[in-house]
């Protein structure tokens, strides 16, 4: 792991003990993307769906 991930991991921990669970998600994410892919499911999730509905406007205006 690199310090990032270190450093996030920590963070998740002090996040769940203060009861932001909220937060606690938001640094998992990061961790996620940190540690493993370059962008989170959400952002994918996200991205496809931005992406359906611009392909929605432009067909229309064709």
């Amino acid at each position: 792991m690199t310090d990032t991930c270190t450093r996030l991991v920590a963070c998740m921990v002090v996040a769940a003990i203060a009861g932001e669970y909220e937060r606690m998600h938001e640094l998992y994410d990061e961790f996620v993307k940190e540690n493993r892919l370059h962008v989170t499911v959400r952002e994918i999730l996200e991205s496809k769906e931005a992406g359906a509905e611009t392909a929605l406007v432009v067909g229309r205006e064709c």
